[in-house]
This record gives C-alpha cells, sequence and structure tokens, in this order.
C-alpha cells in the first residue's frame, strides 16, 4: 500500500511539473519598430485602443500593437489575465486595490484607475478570492 501511495505521489508531482512548465514565460508583439518580447508577469493593463492593443508594463513605456485586444483575451486567459472591461485585459497578479464607489474600478500596481464593467464586477470579485 505503501508503494502505491509513494507511487501516486511521485505521478502527481510530475504532471504539476509538466503543467507549470507548459506555461507561457514570454509573449511577442509586433510593434511598428520589430518585435518585442516581453515577460507576461512585466503587463499590468492591456488597453484597448480602436484596432490596436495598449500593453502598460512595469518599469518600461507603453507598447502599441495593431491586434485586438480579443486576440489577447485567449493567448492570455490561461495566465491569470481577465476582460474586465470592453477596453481594458489586466493581469490579476497586478491589482492593487478594488473600489466600490462611482459604479467599482480597480487600481493596478502602477496606480492605474481601470473601470469595472458592470456584468464583470461579480466574477471579478470571485475570482480575486480565490486568488
Amino acid at each position: 500500500m505503501d508503494k502505491n501511495v509513494s507511487r501516486l505521489q511521485i505521478e502527481t508531482l510530475i504532471q504539476n511539473l509538466s503543467q507549470e512548465s507548459s506555461r507561457q514565460e514570454k509573449i511577442c508583439l509586433a510593434t511598428t519598430s520589430g518585435m518585442e518580447f516581453i515577460s507576461i508577469e512585466d503587463i499590468i493593463v492591456c488597453k484597448a485602443d480602436g484596432s490596436y492593443t495598449s500593453f502598460i508594463l512595469k518599469n518600461k513605456s507603453p507598447l502599441l500593437v495593431s491586434k485586438h485586444l480579443k486576440e489577447y483575451e485567449n493567448l492570455l486567459a490561461e495566465q491569470q489575465f481577465m476582460r474586465v472591461h470592453n477596453s481594458y485585459l489586466i493581469n490579476l497578479k497586478e491589482v492593487k486595490k478594488y473600489i466600490k464607489s462611482d459604479g467599482g474600478y480597480i487600481i493596478m500596481s502602477n496606480d492605474m484607475h481601470v473601470s469595472i464593467s458592470p456584468r464583470k464586477k461579480e466574477e471579478l470579485i470571485g475570482v480575486m478570492k480565490r486568488l
């Protein structure tokens, strides 16, 4: 019985390690000047700007990319990012504070205020409680 328990623990460890290694660490963004390879953990907010997306990064200037926010929403869904508004995709790890007043908004780690869509408010609160 001890052998079965040990085997199960080893199999679980291997599975967890393989899942962890499959997580994407960097993303390639095509900008007007070329390709930028940025760490996903450096992204604070992605903001829709018409058919463009602006990436707000830690300790770097924003990057403007000529793709819709929806493409990055799909790409970053597994990386603890959430679309909280039609114009905003946020890194949940970078949320500093949630403010109920004025319809509800979030303050990010860089002190940026991000509006929350009324229909996304409950989902966001539920996700944040699980973090």
